[in-house]
């Protein structure tokens, strides 16, 4: 198997410490990781906290423990799952790499309970010129990765898939100097007009 860039490991522990506090103060949480990776460490990572974890990613390990599953489908195609089961969905450096947002978006909430709520992380427009440079000229991250992402998101962009979704943005905070963003959407039962 392929060994990770250099960077990789260090930047996936710094988006699952944004998550591991959040998910700490929840009973029972039934999470889906979407673009779990290939062995799903988020999942394995958050075990001890959560009562059910499902991830699903094109090019994962399938995984059936007695807490977490995996399944290697391209989730783009639509989320095989039923409607709202789910507490907590999270896509961690994933959006970037999805051609319809609006689509995932959209397919989120349906699998989302009311209240549940949506973690994702995901690379500023200000970061393409950071991390070709670290890609291709340092060759620090992952060349493939950053080649297939589609589109940075900005803040206002993230916004508004959140508002046709229904779904309200409870935080948004920058990391890694501004070149990372990290969103908490909610799914909203009735929303504010």
């Amino acid at each position: 198997m392929k060994s990770e860039a250099l960077l990789e490991p260090l930047l996936r522990k710094m988006r699952i410490k944004k998550l591991r506090t959040r998910i700490n103060s929840l009973e029972n949480t039934k999470l889906l990781d979407i673009g779990c990776g290939i062995n799903a460490k988020l999942l394995f990572d958050l075990e001890p906290y959560i009562k059910q974890g499902y991830g699903i990613d094109k090019k994962c390990i399938e995984i059936n423990t007695e807490k977490i599953i995996t399944k290697r489908i391209l989730f783009e195609d639509g989320l095989p799952f039923d409607d709202e089961i789910f507490d907590v969905v999270t896509v961690l450096a994933v959006l970037e790499h999805v051609e319809n947002a609006q689509k995932l978006m959209k397919d989120i909430n349906r699998v989302l309970k009311f209240d549940g709520i949506l973690m994702l992380t995901t690379p500023t427009k200000p970061a393409k010129i950071l991390l070709e440079f670290l890609a291709f000229k340092l060759g620090v991250v992952s060349k493939e990765e950053i080649l297939d992402h589609k589109h940075y998101f900005s803040k206002n962009e993230i916004e508004t898939l959140a508002i046709t979704e229904k779904m309200l943005v409870k935080e948004h905070k920058y990391f890694q100097f501004g070149f990372n963003q990290f969103c908490v959407l909610s799914k909203q039962a009735s929303f504010p007009k």
